[in-house]
């Protein structure tokens, strides 16, 4: 934007908005967060209320906060996202996006396993479509199909729109979980698959003798026991699409990794934000563990092995 010099109503109108910025601590935040002197320092009653703030805060987030800022003076070891409120805030918004990714594909390659490996016993032409999927899907690399499915199908989709914001189905993100949530599904094809065929073939004989239909068989026999045997497999499959997730930073969408490069740059501290990263996901892989292990005692089935 362009004005022309000495323009007393531009003029007047930046300096309020200059004023509004100090006043609400958000050029005080610019300065610290590209390492800026502070031109425009808190006026007493400014200083006060952030002050009154960070007093809010529990005494061992204090403490945690100021030694963070201390170890970046002293050794120069940067952690912001312990002591800068605006880094922080980016970082857990990668957080989230990350869960939001991750959570969307679970839920989504999870139905898609079962239903795959439903049709799988079906007619042999909707059996060959599950099997070309699984196929196509878990021999390509997941990278190459994103690419795919945002620059190719996702070009297609945004085509056809007008101006303004795309829609889930064509902005990086829905397109992202998309693409995660079709390759894992690829390989929860298989492994529902496998837990059904674990099912012996006396307890199915055994379920047709006492007069169960195929439909009861399978709901109330089959699919319960399938889902105790593949539960280990699928639990690991999570684990790797939480893992995967991190590829949607290639169509940039602003999940965790993503937002730990844009503090980096800003910061010159790779080295930190990339321990964090590294943290921030076996934290994840950590409590999905338990949750799993948690749900496989409560589910087991005495006698039914291990």
């Amino acid at each position: 934007m362009a004005v022309a010099k000495g323009d007393p109503h531009w003029r007047g109108l930046l300096e309020q908005v200059a004023l509004q910025w100090r006043q609400s601590g958000f050029l005080y935040e610019l300065e610290s967060r590209y390492g800026l002197p502070h031109k425009h320092p808190l006026n007493p009653s400014e200083a006060a209320s952030a002050a009154q703030d960070k007093q809010s805060l529990p005494y061992f987030l204090q403490r945690l906060t100021e030694g963070f800022a201390r170890l970046n003076t002293t050794t120069g070891w940067n952690f912001p996202v312990f002591y800068d409120g605006w880094t922080a805030r980016q970082f857990a918004s990668g957080i989230v996006t990350t869960l939001q990714l991750s959570a969307i594909g679970i839920l989504g390659s999870c139905l898609i396993g079962l239903l795959g490996a439903l049709a799988m016993g079906a007619s042999k032409p909707l059996r060959w479509l599950v099997r070309g999927y699984v196929e196509v899907l878990r021999n390509t690399p997941s990278l190459a199909q994103l690419y795919f499915i945002y620059f190719g199908v996702g070009a297609l989709l945004r085509g056809g729109l007008e101006g303004g914001a795309a829609p889930w189905y064509a902005n990086p993100f829905g397109l992202a979980a998309l693409c995660i949530t079709l390759h894992y599904g690829a390989f929860a094809v298989e492994i529902v698959r496998a837990g059904l065929l674990a099912v012996p073939a006396s307890t199915r004989d055994a379920a047709l003798a006492l007069g169960y239909g195929r439909a009861a068989r399978l709901w109330h026999i089959q699919l319960p026991l399938a889902l105790r045997a593949c539960l280990p497999a699928l639990g690991n499959n999570m684990v790797q699409l939480i893992k995967g997730s991190s590829i949607a930073y290639a169509v940039a969408v602003p999940e965790v990794l993503y937002s730990a490069q844009e503090i980096w740059s800003e910061r010159y501290n790779v080295v930190e934000m990339m321990l964090l990263v590294l943290v921030t996901y076996f934290a994840a892989m950590a409590v999905l563990a338990w949750a799993l292990h948690r749900l496989e005692r409560r589910l087991h089935i005495p006698g039914g092995g291990p």
